[in-house]
């Protein structure tokens, strides 16, 4: 699966910037996918007891949060704290979307389920 943050986008600036070595640049990767580890079990509870709407709203905030924090970040560990919050951002809506899509729907549309 592609990364879909911004981090694909500027690693050659990053390197040259904040001389953010391939090493570091591999665990800002990890940072994004490290949380949806735990993550689908904490937002299934959420969305069952706050519904899809509010964890969808929640998680976008996270990931604007997340996406924010990295634009302005100026060491690494900024830059790594950015990437988790945009991790839990999206595998929460993303959970979310399809909860909410089920309810609406009955089911998860073919074009939909991968």
């Amino acid at each position: 699966m592609a990364d879909r943050s911004i981090a694909c986008l500027i690693d050659q600036y990053l390197d040259e910037e904040y001389d953010i070595t391939t090493t570091k640049l591999g665990a800002l990767y990890s940072a994004w996918s490290l949380p949806n580890l735990v993550t689908p079990f904490i937002a299934g509870v959420a969305i069952d007891r706050f519904g899809g709407p509010a964890v969808i709203v929640i998680g976008e905030l996270l990931m604007v949060s997340g996406a924010t924090l990295f634009a302005e970040g100026s060491s690494f560990m900024v830059f790594y704290i950015s990437r988790m919050l945009l991790g839990i951002g999206y595998e929460s809506t993303h959970l979310a979307a399809r909860k909410l899509v089920v309810s609406i729907n009955g089911s998860i549309p073919q074009c939909l389920d991968a």
